[in-house]
């Protein structure tokens, strides 16, 4: 009898199981936020010593012997003071200028390049070594366990004489430099000091400390007051020289000496790459070294122009000689180039099956060749014409051959690269011709396979509102310009691997050697070709999703977490920064849709501004419910980057859903914004207020679509979740009533707790039912 009674109670158990699943379902937000306010920084210099006047007959008393000062055991305690407050304004410094390096490297319009990818690589991951290693760095022996040695300073308050030598530090030689008493201050540290310097032929630069023997050591006479002069200039200086220390134009890595992109490991789902530095563990200590050797170099210069100052108040003024003739500068200036097109690949001239027939294609290049240029006007026309350049991602530079000349038994075309942003940016190169390279079929299929990744390329770039010209000032956040910029450059790097290439070969091969393909376009039976040219690009589409999914993109926010991303996740999570952060945040962090609310609530602005507020409240847009709902597609956008299951054409269609909604909020955003700061509600300047209204009503109708949207989605999704619900109660109530038949056959006798138990329950399930069911009239 207990068994039965167990056995109805479970059963009436499964009616309220899947009815509760159905109300569990509910989004979560959470919003990381992130800020960063950071304020100018002033350096000053101190002024000049007035000088003394002088007596016509002086009598020159003998000078007193030189003695250390009687408070010189209070110099060390003079220097961490100094230190202490100088580095406050050195540390901000440091951050202005990161701030300002990342700020200016996002800027420009270049096309990502080797050199301009090296120097936002360099420039990220010292913002990052300025947070987590600079940054934490406070007293005297921290700066110079790490490499930042400040002896010179540290010296004149703990050695009482100084001797005067010569250093000769990786071939430079510095002199004269006045040492002191003991380690470090006799900067013998230096002669065994890493990193090892070689010469052109691999043989070691020795670091040298050479002390004449006659040369007598000086007692450090320095005053207190003068000793915290000593310091504080020094202090100074070094954050006047932090762009020569930590940003010096030879310390930036190069791509295939310092770091490269290599695919370690490849297979059908995923491959894997990094960007970490050759022979180093991290970037940290890359910079660390590079770092350590600019600042030795600034202690020394420091060192050397202290003493010569000190030697020249000790020397009768020098008469300058009269100036010698000379003869005017007669060489050539140096003609300036743009380094951003002149790094852009000399790509061989490809034959362009499209437009030619097959014996065009093998048989009539001879002809075309003899005279190709004869008539300049037609030379764009015949260039698109007979070729093409495999150039899918870097779309912005147009390819075009405007000479071809025969060398014996081959033939070189000149090629034009002109910068469609850009037409007055261009230049010329030479490359051959290899007109038997292909086959008409393998040419075509090589060609149907580049046409789907260009088209790919367009897709990503046009989710981002950019053409063909690719300005990546578009984008109006400095941050996600720099992680766009970074992506394409990696994804041109990704693609340019070995391991591409071979995966390349390999399918363009399988169909354009193909019997089947070869006879479908020989014969013109277009449907079995556009057969051959589907699978074409479905196999396109995989390889390049495969690629586009290897991990190893890193921001500047991942080098921490040494995380790295594929170039879905990569992008996601660059939205999902710049929608959590500005443009949306205000100076004191909250977000600026609370200051755009007060703005839209202001009755002083609708008078000025009647057709936006007319638009504004006949279509009932709520920004924060906009607003809320992108955080939450961001959300999903970021969710699915890491899935290898969703196709490349849905993952952009959900980029450019964010996207919009980010740019709109945005301008939005910025318009009010501009208007309250420039008090534009209060010109009656009818222009300025039609110009206002143009800006901000197709934005308006977009925030519409997006409400009505939401709307749509919210009703769907209860209708979903009440037909689930009634489904589910009447399968349970059909359970009971199944139930109690067969009980009843059966002679089975039930205890009316348990009729009581499975009464509740149909109840509960019932009053479930009934409650989706009025939400979902509620949404009607």
């Amino acid at each position: 009898m207990k068994k039965k009674n167990k056995l109805l109670i479970l059963g009436s158990l499964s009616i309220i199981s899947p009815v509760l699943l159905s109300l569990s379902v509910s989004t979560t937000i959470s919003n990381n936020e992130h800020n960063s306010i950071v304020n100018k920084a002033v350096m000053y210099k101190e002024g000049t010593t007035p000088s003394n006047p002088t007596d016509p007959k002086p009598v020159t008393p003998p000078k007193p012997k030189p003695v250390n000062a009687v408070d010189f055991g209070d110099f060390d305690k003079a220097f961490d003071e100094s230190l202490k407050q100088e580095l406050l304004k050195i540390k901000e410094n440091f951050k202005l200028m990161v701030d300002a390096r990342l700020d200016e490297l996002g800027k420009d319009n270049d096309f990502p390049t080797p050199e301009k990818f090296e120097q936002i690589l360099y420039a990220r991951a010292m913002k990052e070594f300025l947070t987590t290693k600079f940054d934490k760095l406070m007293t005297y022996k921290e700066l110079f366990d790490s490499g930042y040695r400040m002896v010179f300073p540290k010296m004149y308050g703990n050695s009482k004489n100084i001797t005067l030598v010569a250093v000769k530090y990786r071939g430079n030689d510095y002199n004269p430099v006045g040492i002191g008493e003991g380690n470090p201050y006799d900067y013998k540290y230096l002669i065994d000091d890493k990193p090892v310097l070689k010469d052109k032929d691999g043989n070691e630069v020795k670091n040298l400390i050479n002390i004449d023997p006659k040369e007598v050591p000086e007692v450090n006479a320095n005053s207190k007051a003068e000793y915290i002069k000593l310091v504080t200039d020094y202090l100074q200086h070094f954050g006047k020289a932090l762009q020569d220390i930590f940003f010096n134009k030879n310390d930036a890595p190069k791509y295939g000496k310092d770091f490269e992109i290599a695919i370690d490991k490849i297979n059908t789902s995923i491959g894997f790459y990094n960007i970490k530095p050759l022979k180093y563990a991290s970037w940290d200590e890359y910079i660390a070294e590079k770092t350590k050797i600019r600042f030795t170099e600034f202690d020394l210069e420091e060192n050397v122009a202290y003493h010569q100052e000190q030697q020249q108040q000790n020397q009768p003024p020098i008469v300058p000689p009269a100036p010698a003739d000379f003869f005017p500068e007669t060489t050539e200036p140096a003609k300036p180039i743009n380094p951003n097109i002149e790094n852009i690949a000399p790509l061989e001239p490809l034959l362009n099956p499209v437009n030619l027939t097959k014996d065009e294609f093998e048989n009539d290049y001879k002809s075309m060749a003899a005279g190709y240029d004869s008539n300049p006007a037609l030379l764009e026309q015949k260039s698109k014409k007979w070729f093409y350049f495999n150039n899918p991602i870097n779309i912005r530079y147009n390819y075009q051959v405007t000479k071809i000349v025969p060398n014996g038994k081959k033939y070189i075309a000149t090629v034009l690269i002109t910068d469609k942003a850009n037409s007055s940016t261009k230049r010329f190169y030479n490359h051959d011709l290899d007109f038997k390279k292909y086959s008409y079929s393998s040419g075509m299929s090589r060609y149907v396979i580049y046409e789907e990744f260009r088209r790919i390329f367009e897709s990503i770039y046009g989710a981002f509102k950019l053409d063909e010209k690719l300005n990546y000032n578009e984008i109006p956040d400095q941050s996600l310009r720099i992680d766009l910029f970074n992506a394409v450059y990696l994804a041109i790097k990704t693609f340019e691997l070995k391991e591409f290439e071979n995966e390349y070969e390999k399918l363009a091969n399988k169909v354009g050697n193909s019997n089947g393909y070869s006879n479908a376009l020989e014969n013109s039976n277009a449907v079995k070709v556009e057969e051959y040219n589907q699978y074409l690009r479905k196999h396109t589409k995989a390889l390049v999703s495969r690629f586009l999914e290897a991990r190893g993109i890193r921001t500047g926010r991942d080098v921490k977490e040494d995380k790295p991303r594929t170039f879905w996740e990569f992008l996601s999570k660059s939205l999902e920064y710049v929608i959590n952060g500005e443009p949306f945040k205000t100076s004191k962090g909250d977000y600026r849709i609370l200051k755009l609310r007060q703005y839209l609530e202001d009755k002083t602005w609708e008078p000025k501004f009647k057709t936006f507020f007319d638009l504004y409240k006949k279509n009932n847009i709520k920004i924060s419910e906009t607003f809320s709902d992108l955080q939450t597609r961001t959300v999903n956008l970021r969710k699915i980057s890491n899935q290898f299951l969703v196709s490349i054409d849905d993952r952009i269609k959900m980029i450019t859903d964010v996207y919009d909604g980010f740019y709109n909020h945005a301008s939005l955003f910025r318009l009010v914004d501009e208007a309250g700061q420039y008090k534009v509600i209060n010109d009656d300047n009818k222009d300025k207020k039609e110009e206002y209204d143009k800006k901000t009503l197709p934005i308006l109708k977009d925030l519409q679509n997006r409400q009505d949207n939401i709307q749509k989605d919210n009703f769907a999704r209860n209708t979903t979740y009440s037909v689930l619900a009634l489904l589910t109660a009447l399968f349970g109530s059909f359970l009971v009533i199944a139930m109690f038949i067969i009980m009843k056959k059966k002679n089975i006798k039930i205890s009316k707790t348990i009729i009581s138990i499975a009464s509740i329950i149909s109840i509960i399930a019932l009053a479930a039912f009934i409650s989706i069911l009025l939400l979902m009239i509620g949404v009607l």
